[in-house]
C-alpha cells in the first residue's frame, strides 16, 4: 500500500509507528473502556500488594546505612556440591507440512483450529475474494511450545 502510493522508503517505519501509537490509544473489544497504552501504563503512584500477605509497622519504614556495601566473609561462600546440567531436545516444526506430518500431529491440528476459532471470534480477519489484479500478503504459521515456569508443556 505504501509502495503503490509512492511514498519514499525511508518514511514507512514512522507510517509504522505511527499506525501502532494510534492502535495502541483506540479501545479494543479486550479491555472494557480502557486503550491498550492505558492497560500497559499504570498511575505512576499506584503501589499493588498481594492480597494475601499481611503488613506490619515496619512494611514502610526505610533504613539508611553509611552508604557501603556489606561484604560476605569468603569463609562463608560455598561452591556447590554438584552441578547437573540437564539437556533435553525438542524438535519444533518449521512449515506446515512438517508440523502435520510428524508423531504429534494432531496437537498442532488442534492448536491451529484454536488459533483459528480466536480469530474468529475476535473478528480480526475474514476470508474474502481475492480482487482482480491484485495479489495475497505472504503469511506462515510459527510453530512453538509453550512452557510454563516449570518447564512443562501449556500449550
Amino acid at each position: 500500500m505504501l509502495e503503490a502510493k509512492g511514498l519514499p522508503r525511508f518514511l514507512w517505519a514512522e507510517v509504522v509507528n505511527t499506525a501502532v501509537y494510534i492502535i495502541n490509544r483506540i479501545a479494543t473489544s479486550q479491555v472494557e473502556k480502557a486503550t491498550p497504552y492505558e492497560v500497559w501504563h499504570v498511575g505512576e503512584n499506584e503501589i499493588f500488594i498481594d492480597a494475601r500477605s499481611s503488613l506490619d509497622k515496619n512494611d514502610g519504614a526505610s533504613s539508611t546505612g553509611n552508604g557501603r556495601p556489606q561484604l560476605r566473609n569468603r569463609q562463608l561462600i560455598r561452591p556447590p556440591e554438584k552441578l547437573e546440567a540437564h539437556f533435553v531436545e525438542f524438535h519444533e516444526p518449521k512449515t506446515y507440512s512438517k508440523a502435520v506430518s510428524e508423531k504429534n500431529a494432531t496437537e498442532w491440528q488442534n492448536a491451529i483450529r484454536e488459533e483459528l476459532d480466536a480469530y474468529e471470534k475476535n473478528g480480526t480477519w475474514s476470508i474474502v475474494q481475492l480482487p482482480a489484479e491484485k495479489r495475497t500478503i505472504d503469511s506462515r504459521w510459527v510453530f512453538k511450545v509453550k512452557r510454563s515456569p516449570s518447564g512443562d508443556i501449556q500449550r
